[in-house]
């Protein structure tokens, strides 16, 4: 299959590391402050190819994402817009997020799926207090939607991006209010430090922090992110399931670091 053929050259990855922490510095990320690495958070486009190691170590294709980061002027107030495309077998996604600069305060996000031919639209606007749908959108099958957020919250369908604009730093740990756009309701969420390693990008070497957060599943095994040092960039996402497979996010080594 040309489409798992081109996944398995890509994955280019030499993995080890190290979980040695002392005392954490725990930093409480909060929604309206300027982030204090933003600048790392840079314009243009990176490709992540995703894929699926089963239990019995058999490997899946799941899609190709493109997501790209764009800065834009509208009424004269400076804008982050961040665009996903998903792209797979059977099933193809849009993400367009729009946030407030340097801050990363969502404004709306809009989700367009297709998934074996059939199509949704969801719309979302994040408010002070709660998030909505958008209801003036056409096609929006969120429309209605509403949820209370007491605490504002960051979008948790840029989580990786959020990830790039911390202070990394070793044993450092950061909580992060997130919420999905059309979920439950938000929470804080833990990310820590954990180590560091090198990592082998179509060999090039790329040394970077090891992040692990558990997604407030108590118990569960953790998932892990490997953050380039210098730009900050996820590298590779690991997220171990339930029943002993993970999914794997790795990034194309078109991208600069």
């Amino acid at each position: 299959m040309p489409f798992l053929r081109f996944l398995c050259l890509s994955l280019a990855a030499v993995l080890g590391f190290s979980t040695s922490v002392t005392a954490a510095d725990r930093v409480t990320v909060r929604m309206g402050e300027p982030l204090p690495r933003f600048q790392l958070l840079r314009p243009g486009t990176v490709t992540y190819l995703r894929h699926w190691i089963k239990a019995d170590g058999s490997l899946e294709p799941i899609d190709v994402q493109a997501k790209e980061v764009r800065f834009e002027t509208q009424d004269g107030i400076r804008r982050v817009r961040i665009v996903q495309n998903w792209v797979g077998p059977t099933r193809s996604l849009k993400l367009d997020s729009l946030f407030e600069d340097k801050t990363l305060r969502p404004i709306t996000h809009q989700r367009d799926s297709n998934k074996d031919g059939v199509i949704k639209r969801e719309g979302f606007r994040f408010l002070g207090d709660k998030v909505v749908g958008i209801a003036d959108q056409p096609e929006n099958f969120q429309k209605d939607f509403e949820i209370a957020t007491p605490v504002p919250t960051f979008n948790f369908e840029v989580d990786l991006e959020t990830l790039t604009v911390l202070p990394l730093a070793r044993n450092a740990e950061f909580e992060i209010v997130f919420y999905h756009p059309g979920g439950s309701a938000p929470a804080p969420y833990l990310f820590k430090v954990i180590g560091e390693e090198n990592l082998s990008l179509a060999g090039k070497p790329i040394e970077c922090w090891l992040i692990a957060t558990d997604y407030n599943r108590e118990g569960s095994s953790l998932s892990r992110f490997w953050v380039a040092k210098d730009s900050q960039m996820v590298v590779r996402a690991h997220y171990p399931l339930q029943d002993g497979s993970a999914v794997v996010k790795v990034l194309l080594p078109a991208a600069s670091f």
